[in-house]
């Protein structure tokens, strides 16, 4: 009804002072009908508009528990409640609404008031409703909003509060709640339990648009679910699902596990070097992103899809020793020595090429090892000088006699290895020719040398 929907469209009338609280409305009034009606009767009224369960008998009967005056004010009479026994039922007491001639003639509407309220009560009351106490709404689909938290998360239905949810990130307001819920949500609000609101919650967050910023609010708790200590919307895995799409838009982290990161220490220094940052997630959900075939996990940087998108990246641009000035064919010629050394020598030669840059992505990189090819190529400026050149190539023969990456103690040992057994050679060489000029100095006879 239009009237009906206007007189709450207009609240709230409230008003409290000296421990009264004043509720008034601008509607049709409340009638003995509003008392007596039973509960099928009142699901098929015309006028039935919050459904949530909470109507006035309930109020009244809880009201006069807490022993707390009610007096409830219309235009054609006014209604106290009184408790007495029950006509013919011996032992049995029932709330009783008594009529009384109208103080408020010539108003429309209601007012009700409540005597004997405390004010931290009636400040708390006021919590229970969306309309006294609104939150800001970040998102609104068909079954509901997503709300800001406020001072305690909690879980509304048609406005009103029927859960605190401490663990939540955001609170929610199922608009249009499903059969599920209203069949829960009966007359007892203690029947509603974490579940049922978390169904209604993800119910309402699959609908909202991956450009949403709470989707972006949501990927930054991505690593709080390794670290155990995740808001419950991140232990959901559609949420995650798309909390890492949004976050993976931004094209700022590559998405590892614990384990890979272990198995793949320079990853973290590659992400680096493409201005990334690394983010930790569960392996259910890497898992679920990295085997994607097709939709919008398949964008998602994992740390595999990382690397092999970075090893297809590479742009050469050949440079071929004929092109080479005469210092730098020096420099270049001295390969060959290194590659026979102890250590560095192997059964099958890698093949050796120079290239001037390694493309776009990869400024910087002075040296690559390609296993597939077996193949090292060296960036051209290094031939400026004989270090430079020769620290590049001892560095990537050491992974393609490893075959590990950077930053593993695996590359280390071979590393380590190689270089021991190459100075071990050189300094038995230049010892020995210190002992032959050694002896010629001594004076010895030529026979004797």
């Amino acid at each position: 009804d239009a009237n009906l929907r206007a007189a709450v469209d207009d609240l709230p009338q409230l008003d409290f002072a000296a421990g009264e609280v004043r509720i008034g409305d601008g509607g049709t009034g409340v009638t003995p009908a509003a008392f007596t009606m039973r509960e099928a009767e009142r699901q098929r009224g015309s006028q039935l508009f919050a459904r949530h369960g909470t109507g006035l008998k309930d109020a009244l009967v809880v009201l006069a528990r807490e022993h707390k005056r009610v007096v409830i004010h219309t235009a054609t009479a006014d209604y106290t409640t009184e408790v007495r026994d029950k006509v013919g039922v011996e032992g049995c007491v029932t709330l009783n609404v008594i009529p009384h001639p109208p103080r408020l003639t010539g108003q429309n509407g209601t007012v009700i008031s409540v005597s004997g309220v405390a004010e931290e009560d009636y400040r708390r009351a006021r919590n229970y409703f969306l309309r006294l106490r609104p939150l800001k709404v970040l998102a609104s689909t068909k079954f509901g909003e997503v709300l800001a938290s406020g001072e305690v998360p909690g879980f509304y239905i048609r406005g009103v509060r029927v859960a605190a949810e401490p663990t939540r990130a955001y609170s929610y307001n199922a608009t249009h709640p499903s059969r599920e819920l209203e069949r829960v949500y009966g007359r007892e609000h203690n029947n509603i339990s974490a579940t049922d609101t978390g169904k209604e919650a993800r119910r309402i967050l699959g609908q909202v648009a991956t450009d949403n910023m709470i989707w972006e609010r949501f990927g930054a708790k991505l690593p709080s679910i390794s670290e155990g200590s995740p808001c419950d919307e991140m232990k959901w895995k559609d949420v995650q699902a798309k909390a890492l799409i949004r976050l993976s838009a931004k094209q700022e982290h590559v998405f590892t596990t614990k384990q890979q990161l272990e198995d793949m220490p320079d990853l973290k220094h590659s992400a680096a070097e493409q201005g990334r940052s690394l983010m930790i997630i569960p392996d259910s959900l890497y898992q679920l992103a990295d085997e994607a075939a097709e939709g919008p996990l398949v964008s998602v940087s994992t740390g595999a899809r990382f690397t092999r998108e970075l090893e297809q990246s590479f742009e050469f641009k050949s440079v071929s020793p004929e092109e080479l000035f005469p210092a730098e064919r020096s420099v270049w010629s001295l390969a060959a020595t290194v590659m026979q050394l102890p250590g560095f020598r192997m059964g099958r030669e890698p093949e050796l090429r120079l290239t001037e840059g390694f493309g776009p992505r990869h400024i910087g990189t002075l040296g690559l090892y390609e296993p597939g090819p077996h193949r090292i190529t060296v960036e051209r400026s290094q031939l400026a000088n004989a270090d430079a050149f020769l620290g590049t190539l001892a560095h990537e023969l050491a992974h393609a006699r490893s075959g590990a990456d950077d930053c593993t103690r695996e590359f280390e040992r071979a590393l380590t290895a190689m270089l021991g057994k190459a100075l071990a050679k050189v300094t038995a060489t230049q010892s020995s020719r210190r002992t032959v000029r050694g002896t010629a100095t001594l004076g010895l006879p030529p026979s004797d040398r």
